[in-house]
């Protein structure tokens, strides 16, 4: 079952109660109709990439983060649907409480459809992650840089001006200026991405 949560975050209570390891790294990703396309010169569809690499990712990390938690990760997915729209969010791994096994199937069974308004979804990366109290908070905002809405660079400044490191992975062939930018304004660094390695390679 798919939980979904309109412009809903976390509670706090459950996060000041927790232990306070070292880092919490919230993975956003996109999840519109475009992020279903192939990357071009590749047979991969840009979510396949997002979703093998993240799976790759949570195995490798996930024995010591569970054990000693000195990172907690969570993914959460983010998508524009309905008339006039409504961004909804899908929180396929909360960052807490720390749950006692991933659910990562659930990347499966989410297909890519709909619009993308980045503000949204870097609003709600932003209220998530600035409740931590571990030293070092960040964001990996993942998109092929075909965005909808207003501009994200005020919730990119407030990100940063928050004590929180903001990436952007761009899953295309061609860089945009918009993925760019959102990683200089948060502080963090940008990469653009073709294939599940370049992917892996990213967020090591």
């Amino acid at each position: 079952m798919t939980l979904i949560i309109f412009r809903k975050r976390q509670s706090s209570a459950a996060l000041r109660d927790s232990d306070i390891g070292v880092e919490d790294r919230l993975f956003l990703v996109d999840a519109s109709g475009s992020m279903n396309h192939k990357v071009r010169g590749t047979k991969a569809r840009r979510f396949d990439i997002v979703r093998e690499g993240l799976k790759t990712f949570c195995f490798e990390r996930w024995p010591v983060s569970y054990y000693d938690r000195p990172l907690r990760i969570s993914i959460v997915a983010f998508r524009l649907l309905g008339t006039p729209g409504e961004t909804v969010y899908e929180v396929i791994v909360p960052l807490y409480p720390t749950p006692p096994t991933l659910e990562l199937y659930r990347l499966d069974d989410l297909g890519p459809k709909g619009g993308s308004w980045f503000v949204d979804g870097l609003e709600y990366a932003y209220m998530t992650v600035s409740e931590s109290l571990r030293k070092v908070k960040r964001i990996d905002f993942i998109s092929d840089g075909t965005p909808e809405g207003p501009s994200a660079t005020p919730v990119a400044e407030k990100i940063r001006s928050a004590g929180i490191v903001l990436n952007s992975l761009e899953i295309s062939d061609v860089s945009t200026k918009i993925m760019q930018d959102i990683a200089a304004t948060g502080g963090g660094s940008y990469h653009l991405v073709k294939t599940v390695e370049e992917f892996q390679a990213a967020i090591s």
